[in-house]
């Protein structure tokens, strides 16, 4: 749960669609299948059984006409004069007719047969019977019961050319006329009108159907090679075989098939059709198919209502923490844009807002700072006495060229000119002529200490040295190239101090050859609300000069470790310059 909880919204959102509602739809869809394919099934096979049983009776009317006749025929007079041998032709023709009459459009009677001490006494019909010692001594075993063959063939008559022989089932029969007198009546039906009498009704793609005996002799069939042989897999489903009608599933040739049987209350004999399981289930695709369509449109739906989510909440909601970081680090141009009026519209705009006033309240506490410190300075000037200080110095000055310490002297000359630019009679703007002549005298008393590490070229573009810059804007550019740039450097380096004019703007750059820095080190913590104590002269400096001329202008920081820093500050042109050529090295 806790991997969960750490999780991304976009993660969880599609992690929750996933496991609530794709997996149960794929787990419901695949149960609701299978009950469906079970429901289908069984109501399919039911139905083949309803029609089982139906064609079953059609099958059991041909068994019964052919018993019906066989018995009026055991009791008929002209029957039973044949068998004495007192029948006229006038007796036989009265048969013919009765029999022909009897059996009019009933195609499944073939042939009639009555035999008598081996010999064919009588026969009508298209069959050609002869004398079948298989069966007549069957008869005679079982004691004048009546009973039907398997399937045989018989020559038909020449009448009949179109084909030569016929496979049909006989039912044999025995009569008795009288004591001593022993005679058998059988009646043979076509094993292909039995066939016609189930075939066309099963299913058609049945993988085989046919009429079993109760010993599991097959008496008809669709396939004509099994006719007559046992079933081979009778003893296999034997035991399935239970009741008056069913079905169950079984292995055929590697093949699952489907076995639907009904069993005649008449003689025992079992209709079978076995079906492709397959077959059995394919009014089912259709289902399957739905239940398939309706799991995939909920899955796009699904996933299509989570990139909508994604699109309008997790994604602004993205941004909106893209720039929370971006404010974290002190970077105040928010770019966010939303124009939903719902909660994440409403949050985007409040920070916004909220971005907008901490800018503005960091400023004024920032300009609050900055003038503070003026204030401290001016107060600071104001308590000191100018004149006292000068002459102070000029004192000691003299005092050192008296002792002949010059360079002492001299030092303290710079130090004298120093306190004089810095106090300037509490000036605010002075001449860049006087920045410069400043900075040289900086530059005097840091090479005295750094003992000439440093050297200092200054290039100024001609009619700029009375231009007038804010005091005090050249030496921390310079002092930041010498304690940040040239001082770890143990042989030292170069200082250009580059002073020119870029159409209406005044551009001072200042170059170091020392040892650089991490630039984007650097301009992130200018950029830093914070105070930063190695940044601090830069931040102050550019505070300064933005807020007297404005953001668009202030300092720009170059740096490459190992080869340099450069800073660049720009400010509009201020005061009027002369005509004039001057080049400080």
């Amino acid at each position: 749960m806790g991997k969960f909880r750490d999780l991304t919204l976009k993660r969880k959102l599609f992690s929750s669609l996933v496991i609530f509602v794709i997996i149960p739809l794929l787990i419901a869809g695949g149960c609701f299948s299978i009950w469906i394919n079970h429901i289908d099934k069984k109501s399919s096979c039911e139905s083949g059984i309803i029609i089982l049983k139906e064609v079953h009776k059609d099958v059991d009317k041909i068994f019964y006409d052919v018993e019906d006749v066989t018995s009026k025929l055991k009791i008929n007079s002209w029957m039973q004069k044949i068998l004495l041998g007192t029948a006229t032709k006038k007796d036989y023709w009265e048969l013919k007719e009765w029999y022909d009459s009897t059996t009019r459009n009933k195609e499944y009677f073939s042939a009639l047969c009555l035999s008598m001490d081996g010999k064919i006494i009588y026969q009508r019909g298209k069959v050609l019977h002869t004398e079948n010692k298989e069966y007549i001594e069957q008869m005679e075993q079982a004691e004048g019961k009546s009973f039907w063959s398997q399937p045989y063939i018989l020559d038909l008559f020449p009448l009949y050319k179109e084909d030569k022989k016929e496979t049909v089932v006989t039912y044999y029969n025995g009569i008795h006329p009288q004591e001593g007198v022993n005679a058998v009546l059988s009646i043979s039906v076509p094993e292909e009108e039995l066939c016609a009498a189930y075939q066309p009704y099963l299913n058609q793609n049945s993988w085989e159907s046919f009429l079993m005996d109760g010993d599991g002799n097959i008496m008809s069939a669709t396939n004509k090679e099994e006719l007559g042989q046992t079933y081979s897999r009778y003893e296999r489903i034997r035991d399935k075989l239970v009741g008056n009608q069913g079905y169950f599933e079984t292995t055929i040739e590697n093949k699952n098939m489907t076995v639907l049987y009904t069993k005649s209350n008449r003689n025992g004999w079992y209709l079978v059709n076995e079906v492709p399981t397959k077959e059995i289930l394919r009014s089912n695709t259709l289902y399957v198919y739905l239940m398939v369509l309706a799991v995939s449109l909920c899955v796009t739906f699904g996933f299509i209502f989570a990139k909508v989510q994604e699109r309008f909440i997790i994604r602004p909601l993205d941004k909106l923490l893209g720039e929370m970081k971006k404010l974290k680090k002190g970077q105040f141009d928010i770019e966010l844009v939303n124009n939903s009026r719902d909660e994440i519209g409403t949050i985007s705009s409040e920070f916004v807002q909220v971005s907008k006033r901490l800018e503005e309240l960091i400023q004024e506490v920032y300009i609050s700072k900055i003038y503070s410190q003026e204030a401290e300075l001016q107060l600071l000037t104001s308590q000191i006495n100018p004149h006292f200080l000068y002459n102070t110095l000029d004192s000691i000055h003299w005092l050192a060229v008296k002792e002949k310490d010059y360079d002492v002297a001299e030092q303290l000359e710079a130090l004298s000119d120093i306190f004089r630019h810095v106090l300037s009679r509490g000036k605010e703007m002075v001449t860049i002529e006087e920045e410069v002549n400043h900075l040289k005298n900086y530059m005097f008393i840091m090479n005295s200490r750094y003992k000439n590490r440093a050297k200092m070229r200054i290039e100024m573009e001609q009619g700029l040295k009375y231009f007038k810059i804010p005091k005090l804007i050249l030496q921390p550019l310079v002092e930041n190239a010498m304690l940040h740039g040239l001082e770890p450097k143990i042989e030292g380096g170069t200082i250009e101090v580059w002073i020119q004019r870029e159409d209406e703007l005044l551009t001072i750059i200042v170059r170091d050859n020392g040892v650089g820095t991490d630039e984007e080190k650097i301009r992130e913590k200018l950029a830093d609300a914070q105070e930063e104590h190695n940044v601090f002269a830069l931040k102050n400096l550019d505070q300064r000069i933005k807020l007297k001329y404005g953001k668009e202008y202030g300092l720009y920081f170059k740096s490459r470790t190992g080869v340099g820093t450069e800073v660049r500050v720009t400010m509009p042109m201020q005061g009027e310059g002369i005509n004039e050529n001057l080049d400080y090295r």
